[in-house]
């Protein structure tokens, strides 16, 4: 049981801060997207203009596509079109950051995993052995009457709730916030789309 209580103090502050993370996250995601919509005429000027304090991963992919835009470019932003190379290296550094970034979402999910599939298990490995200390009792006091067996069987049946009352948060946890992340690695690959076809259209200047 102490196992157990372990697990759920363990899962519920990642399920919380998880919680927090991706409301924030999806918070300043709207607010970037709105300034970004707001200033694609010029992809240099938004860049130059942007909240370097927000850190939504719109923000992060941006920042990045820019930066690879300057480096393969030499540092000149005004052109019309890229060559093919060039738009490889910008699409790969673009999936490079969303890659960094999902590794970051996904972190202390395995926790999650691990506590929804392990509870019940554990909490049935403690009701099993409480079983066998309840029936040993009963052969070493040679009584079968419910009086002595009743408190050693109720006592192990203990875990085995506990056990589900830890995995049932923990596996909705799980999907709700893999769900989640989903959302989010699909708004930084549109977004990426969209910056994509900005740079080919020559919004660039």
């Amino acid at each position: 049981m102490i196992i157990l209580l372990i697990l759920s103090i363990t899962a519920w502050s990642v399920i919380i801060e998880k919680l927090i993370f991706f409301r924030k996250l999806n918070r300043e995601g709207r607010e970037f997207l709105d300034f970004f919509r707001g200033s694609v005429n010029s992809l240099e000027k938004a860049f130059q203009n942007s909240n370097q304090t927000n850190a939504s991963l719109l923000s992060a992919v941006f920042s990045t596509g820019i930066k690879e835009l300057r480096k393969i470019t030499s540092s000149d932003t005004r052109y019309t079109s890229l060559t093919k190379s060039q738009q490889n290296d910008l699409e790969l550094s673009l999936k490079r950051i969303m890659s960094q970034k999902a590794q970051t979402l996904e972190r202390n999910m395995i926790i999650l995993a691990t506590s929804a599939n392990i509870s019940p298990l554990l909490g049935l490995l403690g009701t099993v052995y409480g079983l066998l200390i309840a029936f040993y009792d009963m052969g070493r006091m040679g009584s079968a009457s419910i009086d002595a067996v009743a408190p050693g069987i109720s006592e192990a049946l203990i875990t085995t709730v506990i056990g589900l009352f830890v995995a049932i948060p923990s596996g909705v946890g799980y999907n709700y916030l893999l769900n989640s992340i989903r959302n989010l690695m699909i708004d930084m690959e549109n977004f990426a789309t969209e910056f994509l076809s900005l740079v080919e259209r020559g919004h660039n200047e």
